[in-house]
């Protein structure tokens, strides 16, 4: 098959690219930056779709602005940046994918379009306005989702809204919980968590995630959203305990109880088992993949000290 991937330059976008490639599949690049023999196109611009002469028969949008350190959505410039991509941007790919009569867009979203503490289960059906600290981000992908409904409504292109859970590997933003960890925990610092036995996560490998959207992308079920999540939870100190243990730290983990209720995250995947029907392998292990990125961090600080 024939695929377009908006984003391909990106965390996501770079690892479904080499496994599609690897099954043999027809990929067309699409960036901003053109990095990577990419078609550099910037999506908040409907005139600069003219320069992709290809029409794929399915459409990857993994192009999006994400929170960024140090930026919050009281600043109007980074709202403006979040709302180009994740609105505007959509709405042009979603134009092109009719012009282009494609057969399936997939958009990569978010669980975080529903606000937490989630349900347990977090269903595909449930529906909280998001807050907090990243609601811009939130709201905007939330948006996202409702505005491509509209737009690609009684047309024959299919619409998938991938949800996507807290997605690790290398390539990753340095940045957030898991490298916060590791900074501390390879200078064998004391490290002070707050409620991180009751909070949990859901992380899924990015290599994961690349053959969950193959086969989204094959599934002749007709779903609007999809939760993709590995399934299982990790509790925030189980997971400074895992990066403790590869790191050989001999770091203090001290959890502070608190009276805020607690975060989890029980993801149900009933839908993406559907989908995949026995035809995913297993998931990549928490254990094989924090080792892969604590490696690749220890190797970087060597290199940095020498």
């Amino acid at each position: 098959m024939k695929y377009a991937i908006f984003g391909s330059t990106g965390f996501i976008g770079q690892h479904l690219v080499s496994y599609l490639r690897d099954r043999g599949e027809d990929v067309l690049e699409i960036s901003r930056s053109g990095k990577s023999d990419s078609i550099p196109v910037d999506i908040t611009n409907k005139e600069e779709f003219t320069k992709i002469k290809f029409s794929p028969d399915i459409i990857i949008n993994c192009a999006s602005r994400t929170p960024v350190k140090g930026k919050t959505s009281q600043d109007p410039d980074f709202l403006k940046e979040i709302f180009l991509t994740n609105i505007i941007g959509a709405i042009n790919i979603a134009n092109w994918a009719i012009n282009v009569k494609a057969k399936k867009l997939i958009n990569c979203s978010t669980l975080a379009v529903v606000n937490k503490p989630w349900p347990d289960p977090l269903l595909e059906n449930h529906v909280d306005i998001p807050n907090g600290y990243h609601v811009g981000y939130s709201m905007s992908k939330l948006s996202q989702e409702q505005i491509l409904n509209e737009a690609l409504k009684d047309t024959s292109v299919e619409l998938i809204h991938a949800r996507l859970s807290a997605i690790y590997g290398l390539g990753m933003v340095e940045e957030g919980l898991i490298y916060s960890l590791l900074g501390n925990l390879i200078q064998d610092k004391d490290v002070v968590l707050f409620d991180a036995h009751k909070n949990t996560l859901d992380l899924l490998h990015v290599r994961d995630v690349s053959e969950i959207l193959f086969h989204l992308s094959q599934s002749k079920d007709r779903h609007n959203v999809v939760n993709v999540a590995r399934g299982k939870q990790i509790s925030v100190f189980i997971l400074a305990e895992v990066l403790k243990k590869l790191s050989k730290s001999s770091s203090r983990l001290v959890d502070k109880e608190t009276s805020n209720l607690p975060s989890k995250s029980n993801v149900s995947t009933l839908l993406l088992k559907e989908v995949l029907r026995n035809k995913k392998r297993d998931f990549i292990s928490i254990q094989d993949g924090l080792e892969e990125i604590v490696q690749h961090f220890l190797d970087k600080k060597e290199l940095d000290f020498n």
